[in-house]
């Protein structure tokens, strides 16, 4: 289960990042088709990626290859008992 502070704290992130990219675009808007200062250059990509890291990690916090083993795990002793029930009742053993 996740944790429910995990929704909080990522729209948090997400919102300071999303106020940092504004600050950053609004200066680029301002600069017009002048030069970038190095900082502003350098920021951008750093902010690209975050918003990445956060997006992969709001979207599902959890691996789908783990989720699949773990409900494989799971699930067949279930099913397995589920058939074997059914076996039983069908030819009354």
């Amino acid at each position: 289960m996740i944790h429910p502070s995990y929704g909080l704290k990522v729209s948090t992130l997400i919102s300071v990042v999303g106020l940092r990219h504004s600050r950053v675009m609004s200066e680029v808007e301002a600069s017009g088709d002048g030069p970038l200062s190095e900082g502003i250059v350098s920021e951008l990509p750093v902010i690209d990626a975050i918003k990445r890291e956060i997006h992969q990690t709001h979207d599902w916090p959890l691996d789908i290859g783990t989720v699949l083993r773990l409900t494989g795990i799971l699930g067949a002793p279930l099913v397995a008992t589920v058939l074997a029930a059914y076996l039983i009742r069908l030819f009354e053993v």
